[in-house]
C-alpha cells in the first residue's frame, strides 16, 4: 500500500498545481459563470465512471493506473499546443478529457484500497494521499503561475506524471486479481435498496454538490476579497494539511463507528464554512475553516466507497463507480448552479443556499441513523 499512497500523492499533487488554483487563475479575464463550465465539463465526464471501472477491472489496477499517467502527459502537451491557457474552449476540452484520466486512477487505486481487511481505514489513507498533493500542489502551482504562468504549472504537472510512469511497475502486482462480476450484485442492491438510494443521495449526491460549491467559493471569494494567486494557492494547501492530520486520525478509528452517526458528524463540520466565512474571512480563518470542511467531505465521501464497496467482492471498482457516478453528477450539476449563483445573487447568496443543502444533508443523515437501528443493519 505504500506506493499506492505514494503514487497517489504524485498524481494529486500534480493534478492540484493546476486545479485548485485555476479559478483565481483565469479570474483575471473570465467570469464566475465561465469558469463554471470548466468545472461543470470536468464533473459531467467524471459521470461515466461505471464503465471506466469495468474497463479498470478488466486490464487489471496496475495497468490502468499507468495508462492514466501517460494519458495525462498526452493532454497536457496537446492542450498547451492547440489552445494555450487563456482559451475557454480549450479549458473545457482539457476538463472533458481530465475527467476521464482522473476517472480511471480513482477507481483503480479505491479498488487495490478496497480490498484491505480495513477497506474504510485504507480508504481514509488514500484519501489523506489525495490531499497531501492538495497542500503542495496549490502553493508550488500558486508560485509558478506568479513567477512564470500558468504554462509552467502545466509542465510541472507533466514532469511528475513520467514519474509516475515508472514507478507504477514498483506497484505490489498480488494484489491484481482479474476477477468476473459478482452475479449477486444486482440483487444485494435490491435487497437493501432504501439505504442504497439514501446513501446515495445523501453520501454521493450532497457531498459532491457541497464540494463543488466550496471549490469555487472559497478561490473565488478570498480573490474578490483581496488576495492574490500565490495566497489562495497557499490557503488551500494549508487548509489540505489540516485535513491530513485530521484524517490520519479519524481513519485509525472508522472502521469501529457507526457509519450513519459519522455522516451525520461530518455534515455538521461541513455546516461550519458557509456559516462562519460571511463573518470572518481574514488568512487564518479561511485556512482552518476551509480545512474543517475539508475533512468533512473526504470523510463522508470515503464512508459512503466503504459503503458501496461491500455489495460485490468480486467487482469493486464497478460497485464504487455506481456512487461514484452519482457524486461527480452532483458535482457538475453543483458547479454549473455555483456559478449561477455568484452571478445573481452573489457570496452571501451563495454561502446561504450552501448552509440549506447542508441541513437537508443532516436531515438525511439522521433518516439513515433511525432506518438503519430499525433494521439492524
Amino acid at each position: 500500500m505504500k506506493i499506492l499512497y505514494g503514487l497517489y500523492a504524485v498524481f494529486s499533487t500534480g493534478f492540484n498545481l493546476v486545479w485548485k488554483i485555476l479559478p483565481a487563475f483565469l479570474a483575471a479575464f473570465l467570469g464566475a459563470f465561465d469558469i463554471s463550465l470548466i468545472f461543470t465539463a470536468f464533473y459531467a465526464s467524471r459521470v461515466f465512471i461505471i464503465p471506466i471501472g469495468m474497463t479498470s477491472d478488466k486490464i487489471g489496477a496496475v495497468k490502468s493506473i499507468r495508462l492514466s499517467f501517460s494519458l495525462t502527459i498526452l493532454m497536457i502537451l496537446g492542450f498547451l499546443f492547440f489552445f494555450g491557457v487563456k482559451s475557454l474552449t480549450g479549458w473545457i476540452v482539457f476538463a472533458l478529457v481530465a475527467g476521464v484520466i482522473v476517472n480511471l486512477i480513482e477507481i483503480a487505486a479505491s479498488a487495490i484500497a478496497a480490498r484491505e481487511k480495513k477497506k474504510t481505514k485504507a480508504l481514509f489513507g488514500l484519501e489523506s494521499m489525495y490531499q497531501v498533493g492538495v497542500v503542495l500542489g496549490p502553493i508550488l502551482g500558486g508560485l509558478l503561475a506568479s513567477a512564470f504562468g500558468m504554462e509552467a504549472a502545466l509542465l510541472t504537472w507533466a514532469v511528475l506524471n513520467i514519474f509516475g510512469i515508472f514507478t507504477t511497475s514498483k506497484l505490489n502486482i498480488k494484489t491484481e486479481k482479474k476477477e468476473r462480476a459478482s452475479s449477486g450484485l444486482l440483487s444485494a442492491i435490491k435487497e437493501k435498496k432504501f439505504l442504497f438510494v439514501m446513501v446515495l443521495l445523501v453520501g454521493s449526491f450532497l457531498v459532491g454538490f457541497l464540494q463543488a460549491m466550496q471549490e469555487l467559493v472559497l478561490p473565488l471569494f478570498a480573490k474578490e476579497i483581496g488576495f492574490d494567486i500565490a495566497q489562495i494557492g497557499l490557503i488551500i494547501g494549508l487548509a489540505s494539511l489540516i485535513t491530513i492530520f485530521g484524517l490520519l486520525v479519524i481513519g485509525k478509528k472508522v472502521d469501529r463507528l457507526p457509519r450513519f452517526h459519522l455522516l451525520l458528524i461530518f455534515f455538521l463540520l461541513m455546516l461550519s464554512f458557509p456559516l462562519i466565512v460571511p463573518i470572518f474571512n481574514d488568512f487564518i480563518t479561511l485556512t482552518i475553516i476551509g480545512g474543517i470542511f475539508l475533512i468533512g467531505r473526504a470523510s463522508n465521501l470515503n464512508i459512503s466507497r466503504g459503503f458501496f464497496s461491500e455489495f460485490s467482492d468480486k467487482y469493486k471498482a464497478t460497485a464504487i463507480g455506481i456512487g461514484e457516478t452519482v457524486y461527480y453528477l452532483s458535482r457538475s450539476v453543483g458547479s454549473a448552479s455555483t456559478g449561477l449563483l455568484i452571478k445573481d445573487v452573489g457570496y452571501t447568496g451563495t454561502l446561504f443556499s450552501m448552509v440549506l443543502v447542508t441541513l437537508v444533508a443532516i436531515i438525511g443523515s439522521v433518516v439513515l441513523i433511525v432506518y438503519s437501528r430499525r433494521k439492524k443493519f
